[in-house]
């Protein structure tokens, strides 16, 4: 009877690790990319909404004197590819592409936020 009880919970143990693995890989997962879009913020504002399925090159303006953001989009990556910021910390951040991914220009009070559809992510 003691054996039959050390196996049992060893397979009892086995499917608790299972079933959290399983878990994990749900809740980290982003659904596909088609669930994923790209907020942007300038100062604090939420000023524009991208799908990251869709590719492109997006030129954002900011009010702080001639600022602009170069913004690539492609196969469910973003990446600011040039600031006129001087500190260029925007275009040193490299590419994001998860759930809560995050990139910002502090001098052009810009911040570029990955977040879920449908309730996936606290937006």
């Amino acid at each position: 009877m003691i054996k039959l009880i050390k196996k049992l919970d060893i397979i009892i143990i086995a499917c608790i690790l299972v079933l959290a693995l399983a878990a994990m890989v749900v809740l980290y997962s982003s659904g596909g990319q088609g669930d994923l879009v790209l907020h942007v913020y300038i100062h604090g504002e939420l000023v524009d909404t991208y799908d990251l399925l869709m590719d492109g090159t997006i030129t954002l303006p900011v009010d702080v004197g001639e600022g602009t953001n170069t913004v690539i989009i492609e196969n469910g990556m973003v990446w600011v590819e040039a600031s006129n910021c001087p500190q260029q910390n925007c275009v040193h951040q490299g590419i994001i592409s998860r759930v809560g991914d995050v990139i910002a220009c502090p001098t052009h009070g810009l911040v570029l936020r990955i977040v879920g559809v449908q309730g996936r992510v606290d937006q």
